[in-house]
């Protein structure tokens, strides 16, 4: 898998979890903030109940959503920005 799509992927799946890019991922998924502060102020708002969603806090689509930008913080940061810059 090539670094672009990599990111690709990462951002389909969160795609497929919100799909009307609400809840707590949704400056990734909605805006491409991909620089790796804004991901983990997602992960930070995840970890402290920020569903911004009408999902219940527990609900596993925040398990789900959570391990998805972890897998994207372990890709590098210049990485993903390029892929923005070639979207």
């Amino acid at each position: 898998m090539t670094k672009y799509e990599r990111v690709a992927w990462g951002l389909g799946v969160l795609e497929d979890l919100w799909p009307h890019h609400n809840g707590p991922a949704h400056i990734v998924v909605a805006d491409f903030n991909l620089e790796d502060h804004l991901i983990q102020a997602c992960i930070d708002g995840i970890d402290a109940g920020k569903t911004l969603s009408d999902y219940p806090v527990g609900h596993p689509i925040f398990v789900a959503t959570r391990a998805i930008l972890m897998w994207l913080l372990e890709i590098p940061e210049g990485e993903r920005l390029s892929w923005l810059e070639n979207y």
